[in-house]
């Protein structure tokens, strides 16, 4: 997908066509961005998951390690 550098470029590229093919080519390319976004926040979702979910493996563990000890 495109970054804002790439963005700039298919602006630029929509300025010299018609109109109606600019709107449809802008409107193609935040589909693509909407996509994308979708795709990330689900990534984003996972990797909180996960960091919770080793956040409470740590504890677990070191809850075991003070029991040992003692």
């Amino acid at each position: 997908m495109i970054e804002m550098k790439g963005i700039a470029h298919v602006i630029g590229i929509s300025k010299k066509m018609e109109d109606t093919d600019a709107v449809a080519y802008l409107e193609y390319h935040r589909h693509m961005q909407t996509i994308k976004l979708q795709r990330l926040k689900r990534e984003v979702s996972a990797t909180e998951g996960a960091i919770e979910t080793l956040e409470e493996e740590i504890k677990r563990r070191k809850n075991e390690e003070k029991a040992n000890r003692e």
